[in-house]
């Protein structure tokens, strides 16, 4: 027979107890949906060589030269088409070349494609939809990289 101060102490026990299961689920719970994401999508391991065959000609041609804006004779100077035209285009409103090879910062054309408001005209690809964080990524990293034919 159990006495009332031995039920008393029997609760509590049964009350840590559960309380100590909550928490143990809580944090499976958020271990479980944390996210597999290591870092934002534009960051490329420094070991990684971006292709612009493979990875920047595709963004380009598929965004700004086949939509007819920046092939051909191009728009404010601004040709894409190809390697030779997109490290050689000096854009009208920048007053230099696009692409600074080995600083992305400097380079104007990500400027125009990562600020809502760039120092000129509007975001590119000129009325959205804009390019994902992973493209842009692949253009800051292969401008970082020097920009090269490859």
């Amino acid at each position: 027979m159990v006495t009332s101060g031995g039920a008393v102490c029997l609760f509590h026990t049964l009350q840590q107890q559960m309380r100590l299961f909550l928490i143990a689920s809580l944090v499976v719970v958020a271990m479980g949906c944390r996210s597999t994401v290591v870092g934002p999508p534009d960051i490329i391991e420094p070991d990684e060589i971006v292709s612009f065959g493979q990875s920047i000609f595709p963004i380009l041609a598929q965004n700004c030269a086949l939509s007819g804006c920046h092939a051909g004779t191009g728009t404010n100077g601004v040709r894409l088409g190809s390697y030779a035209e997109a490290v050689s285009s000096k854009g009208l409103q920048y007053g230099e070349r696009i692409i600074q090879p080995f600083n992305a910062d400097a380079s104007p054309i990500i400027d125009k494609i990562t600020n809502a408001t760039p120092e000129f005209g509007e975001r590119m690809p000129f009325g959205g939809p804009y390019l994902e964080a992973d493209e842009i990524g692949l253009i800051r990293a292969w401008i970082n990289q020097g920009a090269r034919d490859n």
